[in-house]
């Protein structure tokens, strides 16, 4: 440009999950610095931006109990239905949380499936929102086990919520659990 050297950079891009799933959630872009979703699927949150560590507050479905917390569980319940079960888990992690892609592809073998590809996830998401931040859902049935799973991002943390357990019993608190997703608000500490 104007005999100067220079460099042409094209941000135009595909739009598909298969380059936006696997991207990290910190640094250089992806769900660290925006929610891992094209900007014509997902729109940026009403919610962000407020600034702060957030606390989490929820309204417990009937039926769900206190469940085991450790040092990452910001909530976790138990769902025991006969010999059925199923633990409802919320987490957030920073950097090291990785990509939505190898999230997702844990889970998977967590129910003795194998690893998905880009575009078999694409065809398998839901756009949803958590308290006005969009979200990536889920549903994964295993031979034995389902897995529903919700990952946002807020204050350039992702959450995971995500219930496993029982196929039948999935499905039967799949309403539940779109409830307590519903319920969740992230507060200002």
């Amino acid at each position: 440009i104007g005999g100067e050297p220079s460099t042409v950079v094209n941000l135009l891009g595909r739009s598909s999950m298969d380059q936006i799933v696997a991207r990290p959630f910190a640094g250089g872009g992806g769900m660290g610095a925006r929610p891992a979703m094209p900007p014509a699927a997902m729109p940026p949150a009403t919610g962000q931006g407020r600034g702060g560590e957030v606390s989490l507050a929820y309204d417990t479905p009937s039926g769900w109990q206190p469940g085991q917390m450790n040092q990452f569980r910001k909530a976790a319940f138990d769902i025991v239905a006969g010999d059925r079960k199923a633990l409802v888990t919320v987490i957030d992690l920073g950097p090291e949380a990785g990509d939505a892609m190898s999230n997702i592809n844990r889970w998977r073998g967590q129910i003795g499936l194998g690893p998905t590809t880009p575009a078999e996830l694409e065809q398998s998401l839901q756009q949803i929102e958590i308290d006005g931040y969009p979200a990536l859902f889920v549903e994964m049935n295993g031979p034995e086990q389902t897995i529903l799973g919700a990952i946002t991002l807020v204050e350039n943390r992702p959450w995971f919520f995500k219930l496993q357990g029982d196929k039948s019993l999935a499905e039967e608190q799949k309403p539940k659990f779109m409830e307590f997703l519903n319920s969740t608000r992230f507060e200002s500490k």
